[in-house]
């Protein structure tokens, strides 16, 4: 006969989790959540109001080199224009005295015996200029209404020559003329005449022959001088 053997039965060990049933928990969770959501929109619209200020900073720093920029190239503008102003009025000036005194320094006027180089006025030679003529005599220098007048240099093609004051195309006033032998005069001139004190000398090479210093009339001596041959 077999003996039941009777082993104390194992107490299984029951767990009971009860299931709680408040939100509690779920409200803490999203109060954390939340709040962590809003420090990061709040970061976010401090880093984007810091950048939108950096902008505004930007643009406000263009916008004042740009008015420097603007005030300089103003200014630039109008000294050009002041300069731009003064060189038309000196312009107009020029234009102006030029029409007035209707004078050229670069004319050329061609007569029936001559050739005119020189200054005009009203298409007449005055001022300075250049007078040759188709024989080869040549004057240079100083015209007045169409006339040789004031200081001039003639040069004859027989080789006399005249330096000095001249009136109405004559010599005129102090004056030297060289006779191409090898006589010179020095002294006052009047219509093409020796006229007043001057001296006359004649050379044959170095040595002088003949010399008059004293007065002059109508190109012959008048008066008192002093002669030596």
């Amino acid at each position: 006969m077999y003996t039941l053997n009777k082993s104390p039965q194992r107490k299984q060990k029951t767990t009971i989790f009860e299931e709680d049933n408040s939100p509690q928990r779920n409200t803490m969770q999203v109060n954390i959540d939340m709040s962590t959501a809003k420090d990061r929109a709040k970061s976010h619209d401090e880093s984007r109001g810091r950048s939108n200020s950096k902008d505004k900073k930007k643009k406000k720093d263009k916008k004042d080199k740009k008015g420097k920029k603007d005030k300089k190239s103003k200014s630039k503008s109008g000294k050009k224009d002041k300069k731009d102003k003064k060189d038309k009025k000196k312009k107009k000036k020029k234009s102006k005295s030029s029409k007035s005194s209707g004078s050229s320094s670069s004319e050329k006027i061609v007569h029936k015996n001559a050739v005119y180089k020189g200054e005009t006025k009203h298409g007449k030679r005055h001022g300075k200029g250049k007078l040759e003529w188709k024989n080869g005599d040549k004057y240079q220098g100083e015209f007045k209404n169409d006339k040789r007048e004031g200081k001039g240099h003639m040069k004859w093609h027989n080789g006399d020559e005249y330096e000095g004051k001249w009136e109405s195309d004559m010599c005129h006033g102090y004056g030297e003329y060289t006779w191409k032998g090898g006589r010179k005069y020095k002294g006052q001139f009047k219509k093409n005449q020796r006229h007043g004190d001057g001296s006359y000398s004649v050379k044959e090479g170095k040595a002088q022959l003949e010399k008059y210093n004293g007065t002059w009339k109508n190109d012959l001596i008048h008066g008192l001088g002093e002669a030596s041959w």
